[in-house]
């Protein structure tokens, strides 16, 4: 995907928000361009906290800035796998040292 890949975020984050109209008027445009973080819809329910127009951008804004600037495909995607591994390991060692004590 190369260097276009930044465009393809901005397309799929504008394409998603016209289809989903609770996203439409939040998510319009980066709230930050320079880290890349979407504003997130207020939500009155926990329901409306769990829907995936309002956890992935939580999910999204989540992620470290460095990844989040990422514009090409391949490494955005290398990077994400990364870091989710990171997470998984050090959450399955924090979890075998609370066993062992």
């Amino acid at each position: 995907m190369g260097d276009d890949s930044g465009y393809y975020y901005q397309y799929s984050m504008r394409s998603y928000a016209r289809r989903n109209s609770c996203l439409s008027t939040v998510v319009g445009h980066l709230r930050s361009s320079s880290y890349r973080t979407l504003a997130v819809p207020r939500t009155r329910t926990t329901l409306g906290d769990r829907s995936f127009a309002v956890a992935g951008l939580r999910v999204w804004n989540s992620l470290p800035a460095t990844i989040r600037q990422i514009t090409s495909y391949g490494q955005f995607r290398q990077h994400l796998k990364t870091q989710l591994f990171r997470l998984y390991t050090e959450h399955h060692y924090r979890d075998k040292n609370r066993e062992k004590n």
